[in-house]
């Protein structure tokens, strides 16, 4: 009888130990990482990955670096585009000048033709006239002529713009008279007060032209000398730029 008792004693014991070594077991199942078996694919594909992702990275900063050379290079012709630009453009406005200067010079002695033609007419007035010019072309070999004194005058009437208002009449006429000036030298009694007074009118333009032959400015008194022309291009500009008189 108490054999049995302790085989059934030692049944329950074994059988609580193998519940125990079950539990056991599920435990270390569930708390276990299980590592797939593909490891070394994984591993090698994102290595792959890796160096193709590095390989992008390198294509596109040597891309970056041809497009920056590319835009260098855009925007160098494009500076070179603006020069030839501004080149041509300075190139037309001295064509526009000389243009300009030439239709006014013909008007100039398109106007004078028309004066003498008048004095014609009227006698001893145009005989004066004409004694005048014959003493002028009796004048020694050695003595300057009117050439001479356009041929000195001239560069520096061509690096003045005709005159639309674009600065005080004062200042403009200071240039002109210096212009006229470089031809003192040559004491051509021919370039006269109205003569002097001529060229400055043909370097007007615009709104500045024709100029009259008197001066509504000045109680109509001609304009043959330069101070006159300064006055009637002084009560022009008043009229022309404030728009009082």
């Amino acid at each position: 009888m108490h054999n049995h008792s302790i085989l059934s004693n030692n049944i329950i014991l074994n059988k609580k130990d193998r519940g125990t070594e079950k539990k056991l077991r599920r435990s270390s199942t569930k708390n276990r990482i299980l590592i797939p078996q593909d490891i070394d694919d994984v591993f090698n594909a994102t290595t792959q990955n890796l160096d193709e992702i590095i390989r992008q990275a390198a294509l596109m900063q040597e891309i970056g670096v041809d497009q920056l050379n590319q835009i260098e290079g855009l925007q160098t012709l494009l500076g070179e585009s603006l020069d030839r630009t501004n080149t041509l453009n300075q190139d037309l406005i001295r064509v526009c000048d000389d243009f300009t200067y030439e239709r006014n010079a013909c008007r100039h002695w398109e106007t004078i033709a028309q004066q003498n033609q008048a004095r014609a007419s009227t006698g001893p007035e145009y005989f004066n006239f004409a004694t005048t010019n014959i003493g002028i072309t009796k004048q020694s070999p050695n003595m300057a002529t009117i050439q001479d004194v356009m041929h000195t005058i001239s560069p520096g009437l061509a690096q003045l713009s005709f005159y639309d208002g674009q600065e005080p009449p004062d200042s403009y006429y200071q240039k002109l008279r210096a212009v006229n000036e470089m031809a003192h030298p040559l004491a051509f009694a021919g370039f006269n007060a109205a003569m002097r007074c001529n060229v400055m009118k043909n370097k007007m333009s615009g709104r500045f032209i024709p100029v009259p032959v008197n001066n509504p400015y000045n109680g109509n008194a001609p304009i043959n000398t330069e101070p006159e022309f300064l006055n009637w291009l002084q009560g022009k500009y008043r009229d022309v730029m404030i728009g009082t008189n």
